[in-house]
């Protein structure tokens, strides 16, 4: 797994011309692409199913009630990390604002919590995500693989690496760290009504 560094350099290496985020907010993009800009790169976000939709969906219901009123949580809406990083994780908690956030985005002091779902972009997440994330001093982040039913949990960001990882599988109990007295069912994240 690169270091934040090497991601910056990698994922710079594959751009032509390097964004700020005021300028990637600039940009007369179609409304329907999905983009983020990851060290100044833009880089396409990958379509998501139902299955993804889903433990978003059953995530932020367990998530809503253990954070607030401290605490929003957010679903697929943009984080500013530096001058040349924006993102969209599928879920940010992030600490409550009077004015909702209205002058600028969450940044990394703001963020309590960063979640990706991913059923397909699970190599991808871990490659860029995490080391991202780390650079950032993102103090906590769950990598959540559909098709494993589990959470990766990466923890304690420290010069650009994280300091504490685990997994927690489909049979295991999650608590965030800003809010250890909730209690996630992991297996109720991926409910299964048969249809």
């Amino acid at each position: 797994m690169p270091d934040g560094a090497s991601l910056a350099a990698d994922v710079a290496s594959r751009g032509q011309y390097l964004f700020s985020a005021e300028e990637f907010r600039r940009l007369p993009l179609p409304h329907d692409l999905k983009v983020e800009l990851i060290e100044g790169v833009l880089v396409p976000m990958s379509p998501v199913g139902p299955a993804h939709y889903s433990v978003i969906y059953l995530l932020e219901l367990v998530l809503r009630p253990a954070v607030e009123p401290q605490y929003r949580v957010r679903g697929e809406s943009s984080v500013q990390l530096g001058d040349r990083t924006q993102v969209q994780p599928d879920i940010a908690v992030i600490k409550a604002r009077d004015d909702g956030y209205r002058r600028r985005l969450p940044g990394p002091t703001d963020i309590m919590l960063l979640v990706e779902v991913a059923d397909s972009t699970l190599s991808r997440d871990r490659r860029d995500k995490v080391p991202l994330y780390a650079l950032h001093g993102i103090q906590e982040f769950w990598l959540v693989s559909v098709a494993e039913k589990r959470i990766e949990i990466y923890r304690d960001a420290v010069d650009g690496v994280f300091q504490s990882v685990h997994t927690v599988d489909e049979d295991g109990v999650l608590s965030p760290l800003g809010a250890p007295e909730a209690q996630i069912q992991v297996r109720s994240l991926f409910a299964d009504d048969g249809e």
